[in-house]
């Protein structure tokens, strides 16, 4: 299976986003505050159930990384970074509210989108007051 196209659809669809401000890049997190990057998880196109008309559910699983400034004092920045973060894995749910999902082309169809966590999580802390959060998504969509 090819992911590729599933990769440029996820990504141009993470732009939209209003909570996104950095730069957007597919597989790479810049070092400035805002930076963010979508990543195909390991499981890409994992879980797939195939039926005798050839349809096939499948589901692409994908990380999304934010930098964003971290405090170690009590200082209000570490709830402002989560609160973005936050706003992000809102806006996912919001999709699937609204059955916004992103455009796979042809002989692709999404159904469903779910975040993986239930909190964003912060992954890598720097000493130049940046940080690395990140959450999980997944799409579930329809082959034919």
């Amino acid at each position: 299976m090819n992911t590729e196209n599933l990769d440029a659809a996820v990504l141009a669809w993470v732009r939209t986003c209003p909570a996104l401000r950095g730069a957007i890049r597919l597989g790479y997190l810049g070092p400035r505050s805002g930076d963010v990057s979508v990543t195909a998880a390991d499981r890409a196109g994992s879980g797939e159930t195939a039926f005798i008309d050839g349809t096939r559910l499948r589901r692409y699983d994908f990380a999304v990384a934010l930098t964003l400034p971290v405090s170690p004092d009590d200082d209000g920045v570490n709830q402002t970074s989560w609160r973005l973060t936050r706003r992000w894995m809102d806006w996912i749910d919001g999709r699937e509210r609204a059955g916004d999902y992103p455009d796979l082309g042809p002989g692709r169809s999404a159904f469903e989108l779910e975040n993986r966590n239930a909190a964003p999580a912060v992954v890598r802390w720097s000493d130049n007051g940046l940080a690395k959060f990140q959450f999980f998504a997944t799409l579930y969509y329809q082959e034919v």
